[in-house]
């Protein structure tokens, strides 16, 4: 707590002094839209940048995906390449030839009696 000073008038609540004692409020007046022209310019180029940086994004994502789908098609076709290339090899043998002739178009050699089921 501190004492009475008879120099020092004590303190008053500054609502309850009156108006001529109290120092005028100093209010800052709005800036005017062209003073703050850097802040407007800097926004519009960080929205730039951003919008930039999302199209090449999005279109990096479209070649991931299609390189994602090219890839796959190219596995299974590689696949598909080597049973057609087995099944080739199994009909450079002359037997295997015979055998299928005689299935599926019903062949017989000469002097056979065919068997019909």
């Amino acid at each position: 707590m501190t004492k009475y000073n008879p120099q020092r008038p004590p303190r008053t609540n500054p609502a309850q002094a009156p108006l001529s004692n109290q120092p005028p409020v100093r209010r800052r007046k709005p800036s005017p839209w062209w003073k703050n022209i850097k802040y407007i310019v800097f926004g519009i180029l960080i929205l730039l940048l951003a919008v930039f940086f999302v199209e090449r994004y999005l279109k990096y994502w479209d070649l991931d995906q299609e390189m994602t789908r090219v890839e796959q098609q190219q596995q299974q076709l590689e696949a598909e390449q080597r049973a057609l290339e087995a099944e080739k090899a199994k009909y450079n043998d002359p037997k295997a030839v015979e055998k299928e002739a005689r299935e599926q178009l019903g062949l017989v050699k000469p002097n056979e009696v065919p068997y019909i089921r």
